[in-house]
């Protein structure tokens, strides 16, 4: 089997990330979960730049900062302006895909059950198409 690929997810609520995180196994690992713009903006760049996060950092995700996320992706809690204030956090330093939902999720649609399923088929295949597009390793926006 080889080894997972390593991503960063951004998700408003953390009862979306965790099944998000466990369904992508083994394929993908979730290193790092940001549950905000203000986490995002510090802790994204960093890990772009092969550097960790301090070992107090609290929250989801493997922590395995061994190697850098090869992918960044953001759920549908976060609005384009908060997508591009992320962005532009990093600008210089991205040479990943960034996956974004195509639309910003209404809190009321994220409770729903079934969403976290949803949302994960959804990002998993466009991940894939990424991929085998040869678009890993490159810096792009692609919505899902």
């Amino acid at each position: 089997m080889s080894k997972p690929i390593p991503i960063v997810i951004c998700a408003r609520q953390a009862r979306i990330a965790e099944p998000v995180i466990e369904r992508l196994a083994p394929e993908y690992e979730a290193i790092h979960v940001c549950l905000s713009v203000e986490a995002a903006i510090t802790d994204i760049p960093t890990l772009l730049r092969g550097g960790t996060l301090p070992s107090e950092s609290k929250g989801l995700g493997s922590k395995n900062f061994a190697n850098p996320p090869e992918a960044v992706i953001l759920g549908g809690g976060f609005d384009l302006a908060a997508f591009n204030v992320i962005r532009e956090s990093c600008k210089g330093i991205s040479n990943v895909p960034w996956l974004r939902a195509s639309a910003e999720i209404p809190p009321e649609e994220a409770a729903k059950p079934g969403y976290p399923d949803k949302v994960i088929e959804k990002f998993s295949s466009k991940l894939r198409q990424v991929r085998d597009e040869g678009g890993m390793g490159k810096d792009g926006v692609w919505e899902y």
